[in-house]
């Protein structure tokens, strides 16, 4: 069962509960030896900022044989502070709807509660132990911040509805603030990404001599995910060595399997991450290129049939559309309560999202929303209503959502964001209001956006929809026609008028357009004018004509004005 973390993907924000770390004593027998390993961080990622009850999880890629997990910090790198320590680092290993899941263990980790320690760089370490007394480490540098610049909408709800002059309160605690700033985008009803459907049984057919094809769901969903981004940008991901020969589908997906180390079972969460990102740094778009992309983690628990709550519908929604992410979506089934353990485990690749809220359709209660879900196992989009829990039903069976992890560029063009709010050196709290009248009706993301003094930022977003009551159009009114004579003398032929219409329009609905029509003379131009030109050809013989314009507004409401044009 895993336990309740989360980590976000701008900054690495880790909440807990349960540690499952335990902090017996396990000196070592004899003389200890150091050895090589191949332990790796997943969060927190090398220099990273963190803050609350962190969540250290490492992987060990190397295969020993361990014992236990040591984890430390230190403010110099000499002398260690122990955190806690792991003797159970089973972990979940997905093979897909085809095979029987195993092993539902959370891996190497544990718990750090860092909201009393002191604002800074610390150095954090893992240090594992073998059964014959060995020992290796990874070390990595974080950054620790007590009062994190993380802002919070406090006054709307997800999916809430705005109308008029809407206030956004907005909730923080850091104190060194230097800027906040409250933005907006349009959210589709409906959104795509459009991501390549794989067929898991097409690929993994020979991984070191082995038939993987059954269990290759977490290479499959992870290789239509890359492949998105290959198409939109980054087409070193389809090329050997990111500069090399094109590489196949297949060439991609196995060798994804490689670097997660699938087996027999399936793929470790851990591995699965490491994965991608040694596939990114390969090709030349990972740590070490500030224009590539990243991949994040986010974690869920579960305890019996009861949904944690970080890997919910508004954490696929918000990172599929609202910050163009590709997601991959690990989940749970088949729930067994006589061993509180889940028999399943899958991969998807999320492809869609529907932002009209729908009724409950399955008994458990809460709102849904229509998804759509690239599924490895018949390389096939599957359509689903997903709860606000993240949860779905399918073929009959609860999927439950366990793990998502992002792949996504890691400094995106904000474009599609306008800002509506910004003020330098808030203080610790913030109150904007947004005219929604100035935009059409439909679904927006908000997002509040904090900067420090040190540039670590922290975001919040959430969805409403605008829902303003239609206003009638009225349309314009002409307040007068009157006319400026052109000939000097009475006799001189034609005779010649300026006609001008004064018209407004009470809704500013511009520009208006004009046309006129009048019994006697003719108009000199095209008659579309608020002036037009007016002539007749002999003296007098148009003293009681009548004159009309209709004006009519940029929405199509329109109203005439008829004058005796020499009517005073």
């Amino acid at each position: 069962m895993k336990n309740l973390w989360i980590f976000g993907i701008i900054l690495i924000l880790i909440l807990a509960s349960l540690s499952g770390c335990v902090s017996d004593d396990k000196t070592p027998t004899t003389i200890a030896t150091e050895v090589v390993t191949g332990l790796f961080f997943i969060t927190p990622i090398d220099n990273s900022m963190i803050y609350g009850n962190t969540t250290v999880w490492v992987g060990e890629y190397s295969d020993l044989a361990v014992k236990y997990m040591e984890f430390y910090y230190s403010t110099d790198g000499v002398e260690w502070t122990l955190i806690d320590t792991d003797d159970d680092g089973s972990e979940r290993i997905v093979g897909g709807e085809d095979v029987v899941a195993s092993d539902w263990g959370d891996g190497w980790r544990c718990y750090w509660d860092v909201s009393n320690i002191n604002e800074g760089y610390y150095h954090l370490r893992a240090k594992l132990w073998t059964f014959d007394d060995s020992f290796g480490y990874k070390d990595i540098m974080i950054y620790v911040e007590p009062t994190p610049p993380i802002p919070k909408i406090s006054n709307i709800e997800y999916d809430g509805i705005v109308k008029g002059n809407e206030s956004i309160f907005i909730e923080f605690s850091d104190e060194d603030l230097v800027q906040l700033i409250l933005e907006i985008q349009n959210a589709s009803t409906y959104y795509e990404k459009g991501v390549e459907l794989k067929n898991q049984h097409h690929y993994c057919q020979n991984i070191s001599g082995k038939n993987l094809s059954t269990v290759c769901c977490g290479p499959t969903a992870a290789a239509s995910c890359l492949k998105y981004w290959a198409d939109n940008g980054f087409d070193g991901i389809m090329k050997k060595n990111g500069v090399g020969d094109a590489i196949t589908q297949s060439e991609l997906v196995e060798k994804l399997a490689k670097l997660m180390k699938t087996d027999e079972n399936g793929t470790k969460d851990s591995n699965f991450v490491k994965g991608l990102r040694d596939y990114l740094l390969e090709v030349g778009l990972g740590c070490n290129n500030p224009k590539g992309l990243k991949v994040g983690v986010e974690d869920n628990g579960y305890t019996g049939t009861v949904a944690g709550n970080n890997v919910t519908f508004e954490r696929y929604k918000n990172e599929l559309e609202a910050l163009r992410e590709d997601v991959l979506w690990g989940v749970s089934f088949n729930y067994d309560p006589a061993t509180g353990k889940y028999n399943g485990g899958h991969w998807f690749t999320g492809n869609s999202v529907n932002n009209t809220q729908i009724n409950d359709t399955d008994g458990d209660g809460l709102k849904e929303h229509q998804i759509d879900l690239m599924n490895p196992s018949n390389g096939q989009i599957v359509v689903h209503n997903m709860n606000t829990d993240g949860t779905f039903v399918r073929n009959g069976k609860w999927y439950v959502p366990d793990i998502i992890v992002t792949v996504s560029e890691k400094d995106p063009l904000d474009e599609e964001w306008d800002t509506i709010y910004e003020e330098n050196y808030p203080g610790d709290t913030a109150l904007a209001y947004w005219d929604t009248t100035t935009v059409e009706n439909g679904y927006y993301f908000i997002r509040a956006t904090l900067v420090d003094e040190l540039g670590w930022r922290g975001e919040d977003i959430v969805l409403v929809k605008v829902e303003n009551e239609a206003i009638e159009n009225q349309e314009p009114v002409i307040e007068d026609i009157t006319y400026t004579q052109l000939h000097e003398f009475y006799d001189e032929t034609p005779h010649r008028y300026m006609l001008t219409a004064y018209a407004s329009d009470p809704d500013s609905n511009t520009p208006l357009s004009y046309e006129w029509s009048v019994d006697c003379g003719y108009f000199v131009d095209d008659a579309i004018n608020a002036s037009v030109e007016w002539n007749y050809e002999v003296p007098g013989e148009c003293v009681n004509a009548t004159v009309t314009v209709t004006v009519t507004d940029s929405l199509g409401a329109s109203t005439s004005f008829s004058k005796k044009i020499f009517e005073t």
